[in-house]
C-alpha cells in the first residue's frame, strides 16, 4: 500500500498543515504495517519560511516513534531523498 502525499512534508507548512494532517497518514496509521518505507526530507527545505535543521529533525523523529509505537511494530527503513542541484 502506499501512503505517500507528494504535496506535504513533516514540517509545519504556512497554512499549519503538514503530512500528519492528511488521509494518508490516517490511512497508514490504521493499516498496521508490518514494513515502513520513508523518504521525507527532500521538500522539506523548499521555499518554507519555517523550515529549520533542528525543527526537522525533531519533527521527523517524533514521525518515526509514531511508527515504531505502532501495534505492528512495524520495520522501519528510512531513505535519503535523491539530490538535485538546483
Amino acid at each position: 500500500m502506499n501512503f505517500a502525499n507528494d504535496n506535504f512534508t513533516v514540517v509545519k507548512e504556512d497554512d499549519g498543515q503538514n503530512y500528519k494532517d492528511q488521509c494518508e497518514y490516517k490511512q497508514l496509521m490504521q493499516s498496521n504495517p508490518d514494513i515502513v518505507i520513508s523518504m521525507i526530507g527532500g521538500k522539506d527545505s523548499f521555499a518554507k519560511k519555517n523550515f529549520t535543521a533542528n525543527s526537522f529533525v525533531e519533527q521527523y523523529s517524533s514521525f518515526v516513534k509514531e511508527l515504531q509505537g505502532m501495534p505492528s511494530s512495524p520495520y522501519i527503513m528510512l531513505l535519503t531523498p535523491i539530490y538535485t542541484a538546483a
